[in-house]
Formats: C-alpha cells, sequence, structure tokens
C-alpha cells in the first residue's frame, strides 16, 4: 500500500511539472470549493494565447455550473484568473405542499441538494414548481422562495407553497368548425369540460401540452374525413384574474374535402410489383392520409426482396374535390437510424417505449417500421398522445427519430357497486394498475360481493417475454351463485379457476392467444327434482387447452365508427378432469359511420358457437346456455331446451345469433357525460341437446329446435370511465312458449 502511495505521490508532481512547463503561470483567486489545478488546466498549453484562447477558456469555466464570474487578465508573464463561485444548495425545503410529494417539487423544479446554483435564479425554479401544479389544474398555486446564507458559500432554500384551489374548465369552444358540431370535436380530445367524471379523472386539466397533443388529434380526426389541407389553430387557453376558471378553444380552417380519384404506381426501377388492386381499392374512397400512407407501405412489403426502396406519396388535388395518388417507386439511398430520443414519459421506462420499434441505433432505417411502432405505442393505452417525428443526423445518411409522448394515468382504485337485473346489486372494491412501475406489467385484483353472486378475481400480465412481444397472463377467480329461479340454476355453485394465457400478434391486425385453464364446480343446495339424476352433486373439473385468434382492423378500438372485428376460438377439455368436449365459437361485427355529421354509428354483428363431446357424455353444465345479450327481451337462459319434466334449462350444444344496431348521441348528455342512445334488432336461437346425455339422465328435452327468437328495441349506452352502463328496453317478436321474456334489462357498474 505504501509503494502504491508513493507512486501516486510521484505522479501527481510529474503532472504538475508538466503544468509548469508546458503554461504560463496562472494565478487563481477567489476560489474555494474547486481547486485553482482544476481551474489553470482548463488554459492553452503555450506560452502565449491570444483573445480566442481566453474566451474560450472562459466559456468552458462557465459551461461547469461552478462560476458567477471569471475574469482573465495578464499582469507581466503571469495571467490572473479571478472566479465567483456558484454557491451550493445544502438543504432544499418545501412547505405547504399536499397534492403534490416532496420528490415530484424536486424533479419540477430541477433543484436538489448538494448542486451548485445561482440563488438570482430562484424564481425560475418558483415557476416550473407552479408549472407543474398548473399541469394537474391549480393554477392559482402561488411559491415563494427563502434563501439561508451558509458560510463558504453554502445555501439553503425553502418554498412555501400555497397550491390554491383546483381550477375548472368552463367550456371548450370552436369556431370554423362547418362539418363537425361541437360535441364530436371535444369527444376527439382528451381534455374536457369540467364535470363529474371528466374532474375525477383529471381530464379537465388545461395544460399547454395536453391542449397541443389535442389540437393534433382533431388535425388527424378532419384529415381522416378527407379535409387534407385544414389548418387548427394553437390552442387559446385564459383564465379569470384568480385562476379559478378557465376557458380553451382552437379556430379551424377547414379547406376543401377530398374525395380520391385515381391511383396509380410510377415504377421507375421497373422491379416487379404485385397486389396493385388492393391500392386502388381507395379509389372513390374519402382521401386518408393513413390510408395512403398504409398503400406505401403496402408496396414496399412487396418489394422487399429487391432491396430497399424509397416510396414516395403524391398527391395532386383537383378543382372539383378530387384528390389523385401516384405512388413513385426509386432506389432507395440506405439511411441508418442514427439515435432514438424519447421525451415526456416521465413514469414509463425507456426500454418500454423502444421495444415497441423493430430497428434500433445502427439499424437501416424503414419509415414503415417507424409508423408501425407508433400504431403499437397508441395501442398500449399508455399515452394519451404519441407523435413521432424524423430529423436529419450527423451526415447525409444518419437519421434521429424522436418519439413525443403524452402519458395518462393507468392506475385505479375504486370503491363502488354495480347493477344488473340478471344478478342484482353487488359491491365492488378494485385495484388495477396498467402500466405498473412504468414497466408495461399489469395487474387488476377485486371482491365484488351481491346479494346473488359473488367474485373474486386477480391477475398479472408480464407483456413481454422471450424477448418478443409475447405477453403472459395468469388469472385466478372464484365465481359464487345462488340459486336462480326458472331452472337456469336451481342450485348454490361456487367455481374456482386458474388460467394462463400466451398472447402475441402475428401479423398487424391479427393476433392469437393460446390458455391452459382448470376450474371446479361445487354444487349444493340441489333442488331435489333435478337432484343425482340432471345435475349431480360431485364436484365437476373442467381442465382444457384452447387457443383465441383475433383480427381488427377499426378506425378506433374504443370508439369505432368504421372498420371490421372478428374471432375464432376452440377450447379441448379432457385433460383430466371430467369433462371430454370440444367447443368452437366465431363472431363477427362490421362497424360504418351511417351519418356523419349526426354521428351516427351503424353495426352488423353474427355469432355462433358448437360443442360436441369427446367419448363420454356431454354434462349439461357444458352446454351452452346463453346469456340475455344474445336475443335482447329475453332473461339469461331464457331460450333454448328445457326438461318437460322439471323445467331445468338442459342448454344446447348450438347457438346462432344476428344483431343490427345503431348508436347515436343524445344532446346534452352525449356531450357532457358521453352517453349515447341506440336502436337495435337481434335473432338468434340455442338448440340441440346432447341426445346420449339425455338418455342416461332421463331428460325429456322440450323446444329443441333451431326456431328463431327475434326482437327489437331501443337503449342507452355509457361507456363512461367508470365502467360500461346499458340498459335496453326490447320487445320480443317471435318466441316460443318455454321462453322467459324480460322487456326491461340493465347491466353496468359504478365506482366512486
Amino acid at each position: 500500500m505504501k509503494s502504491k502511495s508513493l507512486l501516486a505521490a510521484a505522479s501527481l508532481l510529474a503532472i504538475s511539472a508538466s503544468f509548469a512547463h508546458a503554461r504560463p503561470e496562472i494565478e487563481v483567486v477567489g476560489n474555494g470549493k474547486v481547486d485553482a489545478e482544476f481551474i489553470a488546466s482548463v488554459f492553452p498549453d503555450k506560452k502565449a494565447f491570444g483573445e480566442a484562447d481566453t474566451d474560450k477558456a472562459v466559456k468552458d469555466l462557465f459551461a461547469t455550473g461552478a462560476f458567477t464570474d471569471v475574469k482573465v487578465e495578464k499582469r507581466g508573464s503571469k495571467v490572473v484568473v479571478t472566479v465567483s463561485e456558484t454557491p451550493v444548495v445544502v438543504n432544499v425545503v418545501f412547505n405547504g405542499n399536499k397534492r403534490l410529494k416532496d420528490e415530484q417539487l424536486l424533479v419540477a423544479g430541477a433543484l436538489d441538494s448538494g448542486t451548485a446554483f445561482d440563488p438570482a435564479r430562484l424564481p425560475e425554479v418558483s415557476a416550473r414548481i407552479a408549472a407543474a401544479y398548473a399541469a394537474t389544474g391549480r393554477h392559482a398555486a402561488k411559491v415563494t422562495s427563502s434563501v439561508f446564507t451558509r458560510d463558504g458559500g453554502f445555501y439553503d432554500v425553502s418554498f412555501a407553497i400555497d397550491e390554491g384551489d383546483r381550477s375548472e374548465t368552463s367550456e371548450i369552444w370552436f369556431e370554423g368548425n362547418r362539418s363537425f358540431s361541437a360535441s364530436k370535436l371535444r369527444s376527439v380530445m382528451v381534455t374536457k369540460p369540467t364535470g363529474l367524471l371528466s374532474k375525477l379523472f383529471s381530464r379537465d386539466v388545461l395544460d399547454e401540452g395536453r391542449m397541443e397533443a389535442d389540437r393534433r388529434r382533431i388535425e388527424a380526426y378532419y384529415r381522416s374525413k378527407g379535409f387534407a389541407d385544414v389548418i387548427v389553430s394553437e390552442p387559446e387557453i385564459d383564465f379569470d384574474p384568480e385562476g379559478k376558471k378557465g376557458m380553451a378553444g382552437f379556430r379551424i380552417t377547414e379547406g376543401p374535402r377530398y374525395t380520391v380519384g385515381s391511383v396509380s404506381v410510377d415504377n421507375t426501377v421497373s422491379a416487379p410489383f404485385f397486389r396493385l388492386d388492393e391500392v386502388k381499392k381507395m379509389e372513390g374512397q374519402t382521401y386518408d392520409p393513413a390510408k395512403a400512407a398504409r398503400g406505401a407501405d403496402l408496396i414496399g412489403s412487396n418489394l422487399d426482396y429487391v432491396g430497399p426502396m424509397d416510396i414516395q406519396t403524391r398527391t395532386s388535388r383537383l378543382p372539383n374535390g378530387t384528390m389523385n395518388i401516384e405512388y413513385v417507386i426509386n432506389r432507395g439511398q440506405k439511411v441508418y437510424v442514427e439515435r432514438i430520443e424519447i421525451v415526456g414519459n416521465q413514469v414509463t421506462k425507456d426500454y418500454v417505449v423502444r421495444r415497441e420499434f423493430d430497428l434500433s441505433e445502427g439499424d437501416l432505417f424503414d419509415p414503415r417500421l417507424v409508423r408501425e411502432a407508433e400504431r403499437r405505442l397508441n395501442r398500449l393505452g399508455f399515452f394519451d398522445s404519441v407523435r413521432i417525428a424524423t430529423a436529419k443526423g450527423s451526415s447525409e445518411d444518419r437519421v434521429v427519430v424522436r418519439v413525443e409522448v403524452v402519458e395518462r394515468k393507468t392506475g385505479e382504485f375504486s370503491i363502488g357497486g354495480a347493477y344488473s337485473t340478471a344478478d342484482g346489486p353487488m359491491a365492488v372494491i378494485s385495484l388495477s394498475q396498467a402500466n405498473f412501475g412504468g414497466t408495461g406489467r399489469a395487474f387488476s385484483a377485486s371482491v365484488g360481493q351481491g346479494t346473488e353472486t359473488g367474485n373474486y378475481d386477480f391477475s398479472f400480465t408480464e407483456p413481454y417475454i422471450f424477448g418478443n412481444r409475447l405477453s403472459a397472463t395468469m388469472q385466478v377467480f372464484r365465481r359464487d351463485y345462488d340459486n336462480r329461479e326458472g331452472g337456469f340454476r336451481p342450485y348454490d355453485e361456487t367455481v374456482d379457476g386458474a388460467k394462463i394465457t400466451l398472447k402475441g400478434p402475428i401479423s398487424a391486425n391479427t393476433d392469437l392467444g393460446v390458455y391452459y385453464s382448470l376450474s371446479t364446480s361445487k354444487k349444493s343446495d340441489i333442488d331435489a327434482d333435478v337432484a343425482n339424476t340432471l345435475v349431480s352433486g360431485d364436484d365437476h373439473v373442467v381442465s382444457s387447452l384452447g387457443y383465441d385468434w383475433g383480427y381488427a382492423d377499426l378506425d378506433d378500438e374504443k370508439n369505432p365508427t368504421n372498420g371490421l372485428k372478428t374471432s375464432f376460438g376452440q377450447q379441448f377439455a379432457g385433460l383430466g378432469g371430467d369433462s371430454r368436449f370440444v367447443k368452437s365459437e366465431a363472431s363477427a361485427r362490421l362497424y360504418r359511420e351511417l351519418s356523419e355529421r349526426h354521428e351516427i354509428v351503424g353495426s352488423l354483428a353474427v355469432r355462433a358457437g358448437h360443442v360436441a363431446a369427446l367419448g363420454d357424455d356431454l354434462d349439461f353444465s357444458d352446454h351452452f346456455r346463453t346469456a340475455g345479450e344474445l336475443v335482447r327481451g329475453f332473461e339469461n337462459g331464457g331460450i333454448g331446451p328445457r326438461d318437460a319434466t322439471t323445467g331445468y334449462l338442459l342448454g344446447g350444444q348450438y347457438y346462432a345469433g344476428a344483431s343490427a344496431e345503431a348508436i347515436y348521441p343524445i344532446p346534452v348528455l352525449s356531450d357532457g357525460l358521453g352517453i349515447k342512445g341506440s336502436i337495435f334488432a337481434d335473432l338468434g336461437t340455442v338448440w340441440g341437446v346432447d341426445g346420449d346425455t339425455a338418455s342416461s339422465t332421463g331428460a325429456k328435452a322440450m323446444y329443441d329446435s333451431a326456431s328463431i327468437r327475434s326482437s327489437v328495441g331501443t337503449g342507452v349506452v355509457w361507456d363512461s370511465p367508470l365502467g360500461l352502463f346499458k340498459a335496453n328496453f326490447a320487445l320480443p317478436l317471435s318466441k316460443e312458449d318455454g321462453d322467459r321474456t324480460q322487456v326491461f334489462s340493465i347491466s353496468g357498474g359504478t365506482r366512486f
């Protein structure tokens, strides 16, 4: 150890000697915390240096942030450097803050203990802290700073905070919106006028960053509807003198609306190109830049085998409101990703954003992959806004990808209730987080107890396993059911189960999930007329493997107006347990906007299912016993084969249904609460009792035919942040004698 110390001392002496030999004599004055040798080392290694050298050295010293003033003067052969050191913060104290924690305020103010900082800049820190409060809706917050000086250039600082009352958004206005109503444009925005729900979920906060994201949302909505030249002004935000009430608005210049005329391809490289007919499907449709970009992606994907291609989308506007599209195929210049910058993610980890890209630093740049990453990031549900832009890098063949996000709240704790005509009232406590710790992991836990049923659920999702976009979800649950009249469930039942699912994308719009499920049903207090014959008192175990395939091409996943969503799944039971069957189900729903001006969206839906025994008889509990939404106007289990003697609902091996529905906004209610009305027509049926099961149990099936039941009705739909509410009035048009009708039904939940 001693020899090492001597060696280090000798090295320092050698360094000092080299400084003395290479530099003029430099005298440092005014330093206390910063070593004089460090200050001298910034100056050039030569005896004589000019004004430019001095300026550079002074700028380098200022850039360290350790000095508030640096003066250099020559005194003969000596250079005198006089410095004024920046004071160092020892302690930072906040008083009066309740809504924001000290840690949040330290980050907002960019001031922490142990850092060099000029007290004269404390008003800037106070302004940043006030801005952090404004981002939570407290625009009246006041921040006052105080400085306590210590010896040796150190000081303490404290901030006295008056958080003030939460501001209200009294109005969000629009000017120049001739084609779309104000309520429609507000529905596109994240920011909402102050109300019960918007206040609860902080959607009424007038934050400049969020409002800018809303401006882009409005602009994107207009462009998707053919207004390619739309201009949406910067948001105009005003508050009253006390900062308690605010108004915000946008001025809109819509411009003409375009329909796609001709779609052509200029293949300058003469590379074989296929599937031109798919690109030309846009002809005659409303011009949408996003669809035009997807057309370029389709062309590019067909030419991957040729090498890098530059697909340019050229548009030409005609006076009659027609937009012609021409795709020009050129040999692409090889451009590489220099870096990916991510901004705005205060909670979400960088790697959660980066893993949605199929390219990284150093990779060949592909705009298709960037657009696909933007789509994936929007689907995560972690962000109110995602914007990806590119800029020139350090050279012509380098590009910088900049990802700008505006985060949303992804956690929820709720205590409240739910009600349905099927299961009665229920008290619910739930806790969920969709982006736990900013890692993208999700969990949820809920307990619900009602007069006729009880639900207990826990689930956890790991979103990115095996190094790819494959998610794993583990779920455990319990369901308690009381005896139900009408033969649907003539016993008390407890179902305990667990399910493990692996799910991942197989294309841009298609995903596939595979799962293993295990459940145990325990029945008690079985009605005497069905006990031991139709319903066994033994535990019933179902162990199964299954898969679910889904395709979705919707313009908006939460509130679609156009697109198709389909699914198909199969469940194979028989890996142990008491059931042996294969169950298949399929569904499809098509959305179309029927009236853009009046915001009426129509949908057509079909679904069907089949279950078949594998060797053993099919238990009645494994038959299909449909819920009331198959044909509204009928009870849960209100249609389907029944036992002639007991009235017990046997269920069927088959079901099929179809529905046509139109959803429209309700004036005033839609604008403030998002409540919409609906009119619908349903038809469906359940049939096909397993013959072997009926024979072995002695059941005598009635109403076992594919006779169609139908109904028409009207309803109210509230897809609120607190849960989905549905209330329907339905009039059955066709039914069987044993069916059980229910004209009014309600389901949904509320939390507070």
